[in-house]
């Protein structure tokens, strides 16, 4: 492994020369155990209803509390902003949710949805698939997930979620601007340059976002490499993610080349 001291100073210099981020993100899909309140540095711009277009019978419309708010807020980036109304279904069977037209200065749309019984569900944007969320005995009733899809085309969006047979569910969709992704430091981008991530370059990278991380005042202690050498296990602080560390870490020093890795050691 590479000499972790020496990462650490490369980190530190590097942070003070960090330039502002502006990059596409591929969808980020976090699963949570249950629904809770989030601590979400952002702000929120009101709620209104939505605009059922096909809807069965079970399909419900109301207003977020709180602690939903912040639940679906945890799914975009830290200090992400709501930018107009939550919409929020309550059904067992397949919904059209009528977004409109992004509003000035989204970046995309927030989706978070929770399980009321075990099943999967589908989410499509204009009739394409998006993907899938399932709960099953693993993950628990309350259990769900979500994530943040960027929109390229232009006009109005139609977001359509397809449960299981039997699946009960609640989902929630809202317009969102998030920050702007860091920029990869030069390191990373001499790693993906040959289009080859090496083990070594792999650790390398690893080690540069651990000191960044502890540059930033998160100490994550040593993680784990697995007996398979292709894994590491590690864990994110909380406030880590609230106040943006780990996001601007991450990008700047491990996410494409260890998405690259990923890629390459399914």
């Amino acid at each position: 492994m590479t000499d972790r001291t020496t990462e650490l100073r490369r980190a530190l210099v590097a942070t003070v020369d960090a330039a502002p981020y502006e990059k596409p993100r591929p969808r980020r899909w976090v699963a949570v155990a249950a629904i809770a309140a989030f601590a979400v540095a952002g702000s929120v711009t009101g709620f209104a209803t939505a605009t059922v277009s096909q809807a069965s019978t079970g399909a419900a419309i109301d207003e977020p509390d709180d602690a939903t708010t912040a639940w679906v807020l945890s799914f975009a980036g830290p200090k992400s902003e709501l930018l107009g109304p939550i919409l929020h279904v309550d059904s067992t069977e397949s919904v059209d949710l009528a977004l409109g037209p992004a509003p000035v200065g989204a970046t995309g749309f927030v989706t978070a949805l929770s399980c009321e019984t075990f099943g999967t569900a589908n989410e499509f944007l204009n009739g394409k698939w998006l993907g899938s969320i399932g709960c099953n005995g693993d993950t628990g009733i309350g259990g769900g997930g979500g994530g943040v899809f960027a929109v390229s085309e232009a006009g109005n969006q139609t977001f359509r979620v397809e449960p299981s047979q039997g699946m009960r569910y609640q989902a929630w969709i809202a317009w969102v601007r998030e920050p702007p992704q860091p920029e990869p430091s030069a390191q990373q981008l001499l790693e993906l340059s040959d289009g080859v991530v090496t083990r070594d370059e792999y650790i390398a990278a690893f080690n540069r976002f651990i000191a960044c991380m502890a540059a930033g005042g998160y100490d994550m202690g040593e993680p784990t490499l697995t007996d398979t050498p292709t894994r590491f296990i590690y864990a994110i602080p909380g406030a880590a993610h609230t106040d943006g560390t780990d996001e601007f870490c991450y990008g700047t020093e491990f996410n494409q080349v260890d998405m690259e890795w990923q890629i390459s050691n399914p």
